[in-house]
């Protein structure tokens, strides 16, 4: 599995051990991990992370965003009502997973991994 180049998020601080706990019981309970390929044909993978609420409005997405600290949150335009986190680079991507790393569940862990992610 190759190792994806990330950017140096260093200057954003580490959430509090309760937000990270926080964060990652709301994506091990609604979020995915997978990989999208890019627009041209045989371009490389990157990384995405999506989580959606329908009918709570974006309070706890927004609450999720500050934790991990990237990613944008929006209504989708085709679903009135259901609001989106995601990430779609390996970066972002990469921020998140580390934040809520050590409190993610095994199933989320091997999820990450599988799309490339590599905690060390």
């Amino acid at each position: 599995m190759p190792r994806w180049p990330t950017k140096d998020y260093s200057d954003l601080p580490m959430p509090s051990e309760t937000d990270r706990a926080w964060a990652a019981g709301f994506w091990d309970g609604e979020g995915s991990t997978s990989l999208k390929r890019a627009q041209r044909p045989n371009g490389p993978r990157q990384r995405r992370m999506y989580v959606s609420q329908k009918d709570t409005g974006p309070e706890l997405l927004d609450r999720f965003l500050s934790i991990v600290g990237v990613g944008i949150v929006k209504e989708r335009s085709t679903r009135p009502g259901v609001w989106a986190w995601t990430a779609q680079d390996n970066a972002s991507t990469s921020r998140a997973l580390a934040v809520m790393w050590p409190y993610l569940s095994s199933p989320k862990q091997t999820q990450a991994r599988n799309c490339g992610y590599d905690p060390t």
